[in-house]
C-alpha cells in the first residue's frame, strides 16, 4: 500500500495509520499450535480481526506507526524458548 499526501507538520487524526495484513506464522511447535497461543502473538502486532487456525494466518490491523516485527521469542509451558517467524502477505 501506497499513501500519498501533501506534506504538513502536524499529522491529522484522520491519517490512515491502521493496515489490514493478513500473518503468516511459523515455527511454533505442534503441542503450542492452539487458537490462544495464536491469538496471543497475534495482539502482540496489533488488533486481530481473523484467525485461521489450520493455516496458522491471522488478518490483522497493523498500526503503521510501530515497527514491524518479523521474529519473536515465545516460551513453551516446559519453560524452552522457541524462536518463531512472521511473514506479512504482500509486503513486498
Amino acid at each position: 500500500m501506497v499513501v500519498l499526501v501533501r506534506w504538513e507538520p502536524v499529522v491529522h487524526d484522520d491519517y490512515p495509520w491502521v493496515i489490514p495484513f493478513w500473518v503468516d506464522v511459523t515455527g511454533i511447535p505442534l503441542h503450542l499450535w492452539t487458537i490462544k497461543n495464536l491469538q496471543n502473538i497475534g495482539n502482540i502486532l496489533g488488533h486481530i480481526d481473523t484467525v485461521e487456525l489450520t493455516a496458522g494466518r491471522m488478518l490483522i490491523d497493523v498500526d503503521t506507526r510501530k515497527p514491524l516485527t518479523f521474529t519473536r521469542k515465545i516460551a513453551s509451558p516446559e519453560g524452552e524458548e522457541v524462536s518463531i517467524q512472521i511473514h506479512y502477505d504482500k509486503l513486498m
